[in-house]
């Protein structure tokens, strides 16, 4: 069970990341200034 659990938890983590990384690449500028964030996750 807790397998189970921990997979679904990396697909939707995995898709997540993916998802951030996509809007980063857009608003790349704009979380630097408002999180002063690197990008590179």
């Amino acid at each position: 069970m807790v397998k189970s659990e921990e997979r679904l938890g990396i697909l939707l983590w995995f898709r997540l990341s993916r998802f951030y990384n996509q809007n980063i690449k857009k608003n790349q500028s704009k979380l630097k200034r408002s999180w002063n964030f690197d990008g590179n996750v």
